[in-house]
Formats: C-alpha cells, structure tokens, sequence
C-alpha cells in the first residue's frame, strides 16, 4: 500500500473520567493493588493501551529502544507494588 500512512491516536477507554477514584485506579499501581478486593479480582494484568505506540515507528533501531524504555518504565512503576 505505497503512499499510506496510518495514524494512530490515544485511546479514549483507557481513562474512566466520572469517578476520579476510578480515573485515580487505573493510573496509579499501588491503589489498583488496594482496590483488588473491591472488584472481586485476585490478580490483574495491566495492558498497555498506550505502550502500544512504539511498535508502529519503521525504524527498528527507534522501535527497539522505544519498547525498551517503555518496558524500564513500567518495570520501575510496579517494582515498589507490595503483593499478598
């Protein structure tokens, strides 16, 4: 398909926006943890709606080193989430 280009764009599902303890959860690892209970989940997997951009850049170099720091993040975010 030479000569398209597609365009991606943030989510709009990803962030509920009524309840800001809602909006807080699905921001903040440590609250999600707390809030476990609440929603009758033992364990969760986070999926990454917008860790997911990386994989459209066609340079393999930047695509790599996107993923990769992306992967760091995350890493150091939830590195301090106390388990049960």
């Amino acid at each position: 398909m030479s000569g398209w280009r597609i365009a991606s764009r943030s989510t709009w599902w990803a962030h509920p926006a009524r309840n800001t303890l809602d909006r807080a959860t699905s921001s903040l690892p440590r609250l999600l943890h707390r809030r476990l209970d609440d929603f009758g989940l033992d364990v969760a997997i986070i999926y990454p709606s917008m860790g997911l951009f990386p994989i459209h850049f066609e340079d393999a170099e930047v695509r790599l080193a996107m993923c990769r720091a992306y992967n760091r993040m995350q890493s150091d975010i939830f590195r301090n989430t106390k388990t049960a």
